[in-house]
């Protein structure tokens, strides 16, 4: 009960930062859609692919998908999740650009074969970093009814999409030959990733945790008389609540009071664990990170409280 009071005390996650990341979940799904269902009438219709051949391709999807999602959590080391997300509507847009064909002349097969890896590598990166940063921007919030939001929009372009594709292929059918033409299909793709980026740039700084936009204390241990909060009032609140603040604003609202008494209790758990530590025949203390086993000296910083300056 505690924690659905808490929650209930927490303010929304951006609605701004989920609105992008929906649209960019879609558009990526929309570009799987569109691939799992034109390759096979594609390869038949233009190259005379033998079923053999289409398994063969099938199959090296699988691979490289594969690899593509072992390498996201390697690169996810070095590079932001944000980073990753504009490289994969970059990759998803250079990859259908080269899908593109003309009402003149038909795809290359080398050029198809590109475009198809570059498309197949977009969709595992966008896929896996976008529910990512999702899950961070909800934070502590109930996740259910967002995350359960936003597998209902990936499905609906894998119901509508393969309409669509194949109606595309269709309408810019060659009329002398039936061979078909992919201007349609994949300039509306292209179209999607182009118009994704664009939504980055305005949204990019929303994409962030949700701890990152909103710094929560007790609101009965702000210093609402010394340090105001914007939008907080002047007198302190009669509900024992939790009061957002945005980073950045006041990290250091807290009372010099509530600090003083953090600081003790800091101090007692550190002559707690000592106490305990010597009737061991232990010199050292515990370590409150969780890690077991791991042990720091007596005079390590990380009892101590940091940032908390009242100044």
């Amino acid at each position: 009960n505690n924690n659905n009071n808490n929650n209930n005390n927490l303010p929304k996650p951006s609605t701004t930062a989920i609105t992008s990341l929906l649209i960019m979940f879609f558009v990526h799904f929309y570009s799987f859609a569109v691939q799992e269902t034109i390759t096979t009438p594609l390869v038949l219709n233009l190259y005379q692919f033998e079923q053999y051949q289409v398994n063969l391709l099938f199959i090296g999807v699988g691979v490289l998908s594969l690899f593509t999602s072992a390498a996201v959590g390697f690169l996810s080391r070095f590079f932001s999740d944000r980073a990753m997300l504009v490289l994969s509507l970059v990759l998803g847009l250079v990859g259908s650009l080269l899908l593109i064909d003309s009402s003149e002349e038909f795809l290359p097969l080398p050029r198809f074969f590109l475009g198809f890896a570059i498309i197949t590598v977009a969709f595992p990166f966008g896929r896996n970093v976008t529910i990512s940063i999702f899950s961070a921007v909800l934070g502590e919030v109930e996740q259910g009814f967002y995350m359960g939001l936003m597998l209902a929009v990936g499905a609906i372009p894998r119901a509508l999409g393969p309409f669509w594709a194949i109606l595309s292929l269709k309408l810019a059918a060659d009329e002398g030959t039936g061979m078909y033409h992919t201007w349609l299909e994949f300039g509306t793709s292209s179209f999607l990733f182009v118009a994704s980026l664009l939504l980055v740039i305005p949204t990019f700084n929303t994409l962030v945790p949700f701890e990152d936009f909103y710094f929560l204390v007790d609101s009965d241990d702000l210093d609402l008389e010394g340090q105001g909060v914007s939008g907080a009032g002047t007198a302190k609140s009669p509900k024992h609540t939790m009061t957002p603040i945005k980073v950045g604003e006041r990290r250091n609202s807290l009372r010099p009071s509530t600090v003083a008494q953090i600081q003790g209790e800091f101090d007692s758990a550190q002559n707690l664990t000592g106490l305990i530590g010597s009737s061991f025949g232990s010199a050292k203390k515990s370590d409150f990170g969780g890690r077991r086993g791991k042990t720091v000296p007596e005079d390590s910083e990380q009892f101590k409280i940091k940032n908390l300056d009242t100044g």
